[in-house]
Formats: structure tokens, C-alpha cells, sequence
């Protein structure tokens, strides 16, 4: 950490609070996010088979608005090339919930380096360094989605 920030700066209470986390699934909203949208992807299933079973009620169409979370075979971003099933929401509230969380994620690892002194501006081999540590100890919200699902 030669690169770190020799001032030592107060970090907003919201971003010491999120710095505190071990893991950004350790933050209580995570868990919170993570419910909302099982009850979303129950939601969806349940007015898919509605549908089915009452085409003529028309709720297929508020499907997309709510989406879903489907395992779909396509490219994966990290794969260098080919496909592979990948987990992910798709359309709706849940693929908004789905970005929150990655959002979440990534700020996470923005905070965690903040709070290690490395100023958010400025580019450094250490940096960059912590910043790939801090991507692979961070679990993508796929495998986080999985490992709630699983209790």
C-alpha cells in the first residue's frame, strides 16, 4: 500500500458503515434485496401459470414487468470466448433488483479502497492490484443469488 493516500480523510458515515462489511453479502439490505426479489421471481411464476391456465385474462402481459431469474445459455463475460449457462434476471423489476445488487457490489469494492487510503481518482500499480484482489474476494451477485436461494 505505497500508493495509499498519506491523508488520512473521514469517510462519509454511509461508506464507513459499508466498509465495515466483511463482504458486501453481509450488509442486511443485501438479504433484504435478495427476498424482494425471490418474491418478484414467485410472483412471475404465478402469473405465468395463470396465464396459462387463463389466457383470456390477459395477465401474460405483466409478465415482463415483473420479470425473472433464469439460468440461460449465452455468453458469458468471464469466459474469454464461448458460452455457458449463466444465472441472471431477466427483464423486469427483477433485472432492476439484479442491478442494484451489482451496483452494490461494485461499490463495495470502491469503498473498501477508499477506506484503505487509495485515493478514487488516481491510477497505481497498487491499485489496480487491490482492485483485482478485491473482484475475486467479492462473490458476483450470481453466485450470491445461488448461495441465498440455498439458505
Amino acid at each position: 500500500m505505497a500508493d495509499a493516500d498519506p491523508i488520512a480523510r473521514a469517510l462519509h458515515p454511509a461508506a464507513a458503515r459499508q466498509a465495515g462489511y466483511v463482504a458486501w453479502t453481509d450488509d442486511p439490505a443485501i438479504a433484504a434485496l435478495f427476498t424482494v426479489l425471490r418474491d418478484l421471481d414467485a410472483a412471475g411464476t404465478r402469473i405465468d401459470a395463470l396465464h396459462h391456465d387463463r389466457p383470456d385474462l390477459g395477465a401474460g402481459a405483466v409478465r415482463g414487468d415483473i420479470g425473472e431469474v433464469a439460468c440461460l445459455f449465452e455468453r458469458c463475460p468471464d469466459r474469454c470466448f464461448g458460452f455457458g449457462w449463466r444465472t441472471r434476471a431477466n427483464g423486469g423489476a427483477c433485472a432492476g433488483l439484479w442491478e442494484v445488487l451489482a451496483r452494490r457490489r461494485d461499490a463495495w469494492i470502491d469503498v473498501r479502497l477508499e477506506a484503505e487510503g487509495f485515493p478514487p481518482h488516481a491510477s497505481s500499480a497498487a491499485k489496480t492490484a487491490r482492485i483485482v484482489a478485491l473482484g475475486a474476494e467479492a462473490i458476483p451477485v450470481e453466485l450470491a443469488w445461488e448461495r441465498f436461494r440455498a439458505g
